[in-house]
Order: structure tokens, then C-alpha cells, then sequence
């Protein structure tokens, strides 16, 4: 960490955490954290003026169930012109843990609240969100959107030609509609969407019927619904990496990430690395005032990439659906029991990984008859050239429990676990017939 940077983690908080309380709490956090005293960072002076008129749309009504608070009669009236249409400034709203805008705090909260209606299993938390807000755009440049949660000023990410060292080249997709650029796309608002994954993911949530990646309720509840899709327990850090580089390939964004994710979590100022990432970052990302925001990262939401030397391992396919019988050996109180297991998933839109959602146990062995598979879905990685890594296989035979274990091995052949167990049940071996969709690139 630069000076800079630590000057800037000393003055933001009096409280640091580490790797390790921040894994202790982690069990209280995702039963529902609560928000801290922290102090606040500065809000950009661009916030308290309003735009010329003739570009800016009338704030409409919003639905009571996602609608961000009433505007203040003071707030209402310093936005208000002279002629024309009214945008008012949101509102202000208490600050979150370490500075959060309180209006991102609610587009965060709203959005996980919404998501877990929706997808209990992904047991999405907001405290992931906002790490993620905070690193692609400092949370809408420190809350300066309007009371709708449009941004006032634009945040794009740079032009998808090539020309940015490590840069995906994405020819247009939108004809411009989104991003502003009839030949090459770029990621657009506070939570980076580029143009095609918007197409996909993109949902209303603040209730005015139109999906907008500027809008911070919007983009944040289109966050969530891309980064659970075919996952379960998202923060189960057997799943956490591998779900946020689906969102951004590359490991010091998804250690940044993760460990603002905690710091928010638990109220403390991440320093250190938390499971084996590379060190967080902690220098905050001030909007320029006037200005558009610049985006952090290079990489977006959906975009593909070609790996530079020495990247890490790849799946061909992305976001692939695939289906793969695997023959695996468990060893029981009755010996070692050989069944044959239907695997049915989808690889990552970054080829980073590949999802088991389904895997059903057959074969001649009554004991195959049986056993169930469980703690789905399990995650596939790759971790070089030819080779994988299979966490948190699990199988049920007769109300015992073998596994989870991790398997690892080249792809081609017998996965096994890298430590022996002597737990009466449990995996010996996993072999992943060939299938097209999981071949490694």
C-alpha cells in the first residue's frame, strides 16, 4: 500500500481488520449486519448543483416498495430552475459503515432485500454489492445521483477498442442507445454494465418501468441478479472468488472486492489479505468535480477477454450450459463404492469457472441407488493448463454424510482429494467424462 494509501486508511477510520476477525465475524455478518459510526467521506461540490434544464428529465413517482425517500423541501429547492423541468438532489440519508452515501446504502439494502426474495439461495448480502459499488464507481461518485438515483454527472468506462493495454475490442452493440458510442462499446454506470450484459440483466427498481444502467437502484439490483445466477451462498468462500470475477477477471479486483465487502460488513477499514488475495487497496475514488467518473478496472461485466501471458486458466466455453456424466468412488464402512454421477451446470461468462447446479447418482450398486448427492452447487476451476479443481463435493448414503471434499487433478483423468481423510464416508476419486463445454483454453 502506497503512503498515499495508508494516509487515507488512517484518516477514513480508526479501525482496521484483518483476515482473521474478519472470517470470525463472518458468521454473525450473514445473519444481518448492522451499519457503523464510521466518518464519512467527503461528497463531491458537484452534487449540490444542478444541471441546465434542457438536459435533464422530470422526476417521476415512484413505487412505495423500492422508491428511494422523500425529497426535502430544502433539497427540492436548490435543484429547482427558473424554467423547465425539476431534478431534485437525493435526499440526504444517514451515511453507511465507512462513508457510504446513505441513498447507496439504500439502493445496496433494497437490492439484497429484493434478491433474496428472489433467490434465497444466493444468500446475497449488501455488504457485496457495496464492495463492488465502491470499486467500479466510489458509489456513484460519492452519491451524486439525483432523488431518482439517476447519476448526475456520466460514469463510463473507457471506449472497448483495444487501445487501453489489457482492453477487450467490443464492436457496438446498442447502435449507441446506452453508452454514447456507435462502434465500440464501453461500461456505462455505477455498477459498469456494458451494453450487451445490460441487455440481459438489466431491471427496473426504482419503479419508473424503464431499465437504466445509470440509474444507482437499477444497476445495483441488476448486480445482484448477474452475480447470482446458478450460484448458492454467494460469500461461502469456496464460491465468493469465482462468483466476483464472473463480474471482473482479474484476482486484485476481486481481493479489493471481497475485502471492502468485510470492512463494510464489520465497520473496519480492510489491510490485509483475506484468504490467500493479493493485499486490498484502500486509496478512496473521489469524483472529479464536473467531471465524468472514471471506472476502476478495465474489464467489465460480461465482457470477454483475451488471456495475456501468464493469465490465469480458462474454460473455452462461457456461460455454456453443459451436462456430463462423471464416474466417482466413495469409500464406506462397506468398501469402496463405484457409481456413475450426471453432472449438469453452466461454465462462468468469463470461462473463470464452471457451476455443478445438478448431479444425480446412478449405477449397478444398490448403494448407487441410495446415495444423493448434496451442499450443491459445486464449483469446477481451473488452475492451469490442464488441470482443475472440483470444491465441495458432497454425497448422502443412507443418512451418512461423505464429503465435502475438493478434488484436483488433470482434467482428462481421475480427480482426487490432495489430503487424505479418515472420516469413515468419503470421496476417493471424481472422473469427469469429455465434454466439449468444459474443455480448458
Amino acid at each position: 500500500m502506497s503512503g498515499a494509501a495508508r494516509g487515507v486508511a488512517d484518516n477514513t477510520s480508526g479501525r482496521v481488520v484483518t483476515a482473521g476477525v474478519a472470517s470470525l465475524l463472518m458468521g454473525i455478518v450473514l445473519l444481518g449486519a448492522s451499519t457503523s459510526s464510521a466518518q464519512r467521506l467527503p461528497v463531491p461540490t458537484t452534487a449540490a448543483a444542478a444541471a441546465p434544464a434542457a438536459d435533464l428529465a422530470p422526476v417521476t413517482a415512484r413505487a412505495s416498495r423500492v422508491a428511494p425517500p422523500p425529497v426535502s423541501a430544502a433539497s427540492a429547492a436548490a435543484a429547482t430552475q427558473a424554467t423547465g423541468a425539476v431534478r431534485t438532489l437525493a435526499p440526504a440519508l444517514p451515511s453507511g459503515p465507512l462513508g457510504i452515501p446513505g441513498i447507496a446504502m439504500r439502493a445496496y439494502k433494497l437490492a439484497a432485500d429484493r434478491i433474496a426474495g428472489e433467490n434465497p439461495g444466493c444468500k446475497l448480502p449488501w455488504f457485496l454489492l457495496a464492495g463492488i459499488g465502491r470499486i467500479e464507481s466510489g458509489h456513484a461518485g460519492n452519491g451524486n445521483v439525483d432523488s431518482s438515483g439517476t447519476t448526475l454527472t456520466p460514469i463510463l468506462g473507457p471506449v472497448l477498442d483495444g487501445s487501453n493495454n489489457g482492453d477487450a475490442v467490443i464492436t457496438d452493440t446498442d447502435k449507441g442507445a446506452i453508452d454514447g458510442d456507435p462502434v465500440h462499446d464501453r461500461a456505462v454506470g455505477p455498477m459498469q454494465f456494458i451494453p450487451s450484459t445490460w441487455a440481459a440483466w438489466g431491471a427496473d427498481a426504482n419503479g419508473d418501468e424503464k431499465a437504466d444502467p445509470n440509474n444507482l437502484f437499477d444497476a445495483t439490483y441488476s448486480a445482484g441478479r448477474y452475480l447470482c445466477s446458478g450460484v448458492s451462498d454467494i460469500m461461502n468462500p469456496q464460491h465468493r472468488v469465482s462468483a466476483v470475477m464472473r463480474y471482473n477477471q482479474s484476482l486484485p479486483y476481486v481481493a479489493d472486492v471481497v475485502a471492502w465487502a468485510l470492512g463494510y460488513a464489520t465497520g473496519a477499514v480492510p489491510t490485509t489479505p483475506i484468504d490467500g488475495l493479493p493485499a486490498p487497496t484502500v486509496a478512496p475514488r473521489p469524483a472529479a468535480p464536473g467531471a465524468p467518473v472514471a471506472p476502476r478496472g478495465s474489464t467489465v461485466p460480461g465482457a470477454p477477454t483475451t488471456p495475456a501471458p501468464g493469465a490465469a486458466p480458462r474454460l473455452k466455453s462461457v456461460n455454456a450450459a453443459f451436462t456430463a456424466p462423471a464416474s466417482i468412488v466413495v469409500a464406506s464402512p462397506a468398501g469402496p463404492v463405484t457409481c456413475t454421477v450426471d453432472l449438469t451446470g453452466r461454465t462462468s461468462a468469463d470461462g473463470s469457472a464452471a457451476t455443478v447446479t445438478r448431479a444425480v447418482v446412478r449405477g449397478d450398486n444398490p448403494l448407487c441407488g441410495v446415495s444423493r448427492t448434496a451442499a450443491l452447487p459445486w464449483t469446477l476451476t481451473p488452475t492451469g493448463a490442464t488441470t482443475v479443481e472440483i470444491a465441495g463435493i458432497t454425497v448422502d448414503a443412507l443418512g451418512t454424510r461423505c464429503g465435502p471434499v475438493t478434488v484436483a487433478g488433470e482434467l482428462t483423468g481421475a480427480l482426487t482429494p490432495a489430503t487424505e481423510t479418515k472420516a469413515a464416508c468419503t470421496v476417493r476419486s471424481l472422473t469427469v467424462a469429455a465434454t466439449p463445454a468444459l474443455a480448458l483454453g
